[in-house]
């Protein structure tokens, strides 16, 4: 929470006592909760209020237009399994406003010839910068789209176009209407712009550095995109190139910034294809991710992100006899997680929140902000991309039985959200 706000809206009471705890919702009526908010965060604009803003506030510099993409994201998850006309108007508006943001780019001639003499695997520092001065990383110009911010090439972030695509995708198989094709299209193409086959996804048109979180939203992009659109070339081509630099990389070197990603993302792959290789990858990233990530290490900060990786690849392990164990030790770590986030969520008519040493954090505000779910149980503070991961992880907690909700596993929901396992 911002310092401002804390300083008008919140004081300090230590040894204060305690109010009754609220009444407990379940799964559903959380996820509901959490939908609920965040469309009735939106602004004007499209984009969502960032943190404890107040609902007037334009938005500043301070909001991440990543986080902002993947807010629409978890909104066209939860509208594949809820029809909701709130949720359609709020994507169409978030969707809009990616589009009005989006600048041209496309590969030009000198950008191909120095990918092909593999220039672009091994240019950094100083000679990448001289090749940004001389124009040749990019072409500002053709029929690509990447999302940026201000206008400004140096602020358009491949994570941000990626999860702008999935929520295009997700809204077309919600709704059937295809008005964000320019733009999904658009989005795709300037994703592969900026592939570099053998290394992964540049951050930015910019550069030439990839980002692990970048490369996993690109990987989901690419095999929602492929699930949906089975027959686009250029994009199957592009997908199975990437995949195979990134399950090297991070198979060799796993990361905590990849792994809900790519947990996503192999899973999708799995969904689609079958094939045993990606529930492999799944498998021992999760068995990486709990030994180097123990639960204890959550005890701070909410972890919805968490439950997304491990959600999804349990999703592809349960089709595997071979993966029993793993799969076992991800459920146990899902429910763990799931209740220490439950927690977390601002009830309606909540005014503070438990400190450390027994005292309370007393602010009016977070009655404003009930459904949102708190950075931390210290933390007394929202952002928009806390609350994404959270409906995303109760959604996909759900479909494989582990939410108070849920059906039996076999029977979770028909529908599956594009890049959403």
């Amino acid at each position: 929470m911002r310092a401002r706000a804390l300083g008008a809206l919140a004081a300090l009471s230590l040894g204060a006592p305690a109010l009754p705890a609220p009444a407990r919702a379940g799964d559903a009526e959380r996820v509901r909760r959490a939908v609920a908010y965040t469309v009735e965060s939106q602004r004007p604009t499209g984009l969502f209020r960032y943190d404890f803003d107040v609902p007037s506030a334009e938005p500043t510099g301070g909001d991440n237009q990543v986080r902002q993409a993947g807010t629409l994201f978890a909104l066209g998850e939860y509208l594949l399994e809820e029809r909701d006309p709130r949720v359609e108007a709020a994507l169409r508006a978030g969707l809009e406003s990616m589009a009005g943001l989006s600048l041209p780019i496309s590969r030009g001639a000198a950008q191909r010839a120095l990918e092909a003499v593999g220039v672009f695997r091994l240019s950094f520092g100083r000679v990448e910068r001289q090749l940004d001065r001389l124009g040749l990383l990019y072409a500002p110009e053709g029929d690509g789209l990447l999302v940026a911010e201000n206008g400004d090439y140096e602020k358009a972030q491949a994570g941000t176009t990626a999860l702008a695509l999935l929520a295009a995708l997700e809204y077309e198989a919600a709704t059937g209407d295809d008005r964000f094709a320019r733009a999904r299209d658009g989005w795709t193409r300037g994703l592969l712009a900026l592939h570099v086959e053998g290394a992964g996804i540049r951050m930015r048109p910019d550069t030439l550095e990839t980002s692990p979180y970048f490369d996993g939203e690109t990987w989901l992009a690419f095999a929602a995109h492929r699930g949906a659109f089975p027959d686009a070339s250029e994009v199957e081509q592009a997908l199975h190139a990437l995949e195979e630099a990134l399950m090297e990389r991070f198979g060799a070197a796993p990361s905590t910034h990849f792994f809900h990603w790519g947990a996503m993302a192999s899973a999708q792959r799995y969904r689609t294809t079958k094939e045993a290789r990606f529930a492999d990858f799944a498998a021992r990233q999760a068995e990486w991710f709990l030994a180097a990530v123990p639960y204890e290490r959550g005890r701070r900060h909410s972890t919805c992100s968490q439950i997304e990786g491990l959600a999804s690849a349990a999703a592809a392990l349960a089709e595997h006899p071979e993966h029993e164990a793993t799969l076992e030790k991800v459920r146990q770590r899902i429910g763990r997680e799931l209740e220490r986030n439950r927690r977390l969520q601002i009830a309606p008519g909540q005014d503070r929140v438990a400190l450390a040493a027994g005292g309370l954090l007393l602010a009016p505000v977070l009655a404003e902000h009930a459904g949102a779910f708190l950075a931390g149980p210290y933390h007394a503070y929202i952002r928009t991309d806390l609350n994404q991961h959270c409906i995303s992880a109760f959604l996909k907690a759900r479909r494989i039985g582990l939410t108070d909700d849920a059906p039996p596993m076999g029977e979770s929901a028909s529908r599956t959200a594009a890049g959403a396992p």
